[in-house]
């Protein structure tokens, strides 16, 4: 018995079509798109195939491109402008959508320059995003798309191995916060690059940042994203970030109670008792707080209970305890290596 599939004929060894099944793919779909049954508010989709259509069956596709040219010239101006935008978005021609958007009617000219924005951001090109950014009337979209594409370019030049010019882009990242989790992440991918000075230098710059910022809900996640990286770094620079942590949410979870019934979102305590609901001081507080527990769990069990117990409601204490103990067996010997050593110790620079 042969254990082998028949072979599409139409098919390469790679599983890829044959240029023949390509050419007659191409032909029912131009042939489809020139039936006069054809909803001409189709025609928009073929944008971007075009290329591919005129190769694959070239006696048939000067006639689609005059369907469609026709089909253009039905429409408004400013829908005529969308089409041309999507279909420069297909090609990726950077300049095509420039083009486009300078000759569209003032009506839609602005949300296609903001479209392109967006783009440039995304793509971390920060040149061609400043100089769309610039024109933009909103200030705080200016100020969303430029974090956009500086947050995109910093992890661009991080992926290449970029290091240093990562930090240098991390350094335009607003608020504080944010940059100092950046930085802390990027450290993460340095490490694993093998690039401990410049990774070193990210740490220190994230935690020097996080240590003198106002608390608030931002900081208090901010420090906690931090310390599970550094954490898994095993740096002792989580350990201060851990430690403000536990004290906050001692703090606030006292006053919460106190505070709950005025609330106007859904109730987290009932006759007292923390509800483990989903409400939002689990959702912000407790959660984060037990997943950075469980990460420690990893490398020191004792020092995480530690941070278990200084939950201060018995109910959010449980839930951490079960975090904690879901990490602490995924990796048993891991835990029970670390764990064997003095709780100073856990950590190595």
């Amino acid at each position: 018995m042969t254990t082998e599939f028949a072979r599409n004929p139409n098919t390469r060894n790679d599983g890829r079509a044959t240029d023949d099944t390509l050419e007659t793919l191409a032909d029912a779909v131009i042939s489809a798109a020139l039936n006069p049954q054809f909803p001409t508010n189709m025609l928009p989709s073929l944008v971007g195939s075009e290329p591919a259509l005129e190769q694959l069956a070239p006696g048939k596709a000067q006639a689609l491109r005059q369907k469609v040219a026709d089909y253009n010239r039905t429409l408004a101006p400013e829908q005529r402008s969308w089409n041309d935008f999507n279909q420069a978005q297909a090609s990726g021609n950077s300049d095509q959508l420039l083009s486009v958007a300078a000759h569209a009617p003032e009506g839609v000219r602005l949300n296609i320059y903001q479209q392109i924005a967006w783009k440039f951001a995304n793509d971390g090109d920060m040149q061609r995003a400043r100089q769309i950014a610039d024109n933009l009337p909103d200030t705080a979209q200016r100020n969303q798309v430029m974090q956009q594409a500086v947050r995109q370019a910093a992890w661009g030049a991080s992926n290449k191995g970029e290091f240093v010019a990562a930090r240098q882009f991390a350094q335009q990242i607003t608020p504080e916060e944010e940059r100092a989790t950046t930085l802390a992440q990027l450290a993460l991918n340095a490490t694993g690059a093998k690039q401990e000075t410049v990774a070193h230098e990210m740490l220190d710059e994230a935690s020097s940042l996080l240590s003198g910022r106002p608390e608030g809900a931002a900081l208090f996640s901010a420090q906690l994203q931090g310390a599970q990286v550094l954490i898994h770094l095993r740096s002792t620079q989580a350990l201060p970030l851990l430690e403000r942590s536990a004290n906050q949410l001692d703090q606030v979870l006292a006053a919460a109670a106190q505070v709950d019934a005025f609330l106007p979102y859904q109730r987290s305590f009932e006759d007292g008792e923390f509800k483990l609901n989903g409400g939002f001081f689990f959702n912000s507080l407790i959660q984060p707080y037990a997943q950075a527990a469980a990460e420690l769990a990893g490398y020191s069990l004792p020092m995480a209970r530690v941070l278990v117990d200084r939950l201060p409601l018995p109910e959010a204490r449980l839930m951490a305890e079960l975090f904690v103990a879901r990490r602490a067996l995924v990796a048993p010997a891991t835990v029970a290596k670390v764990s064997s050593r003095s709780h100073r110790r856990w950590l190595t620079e």
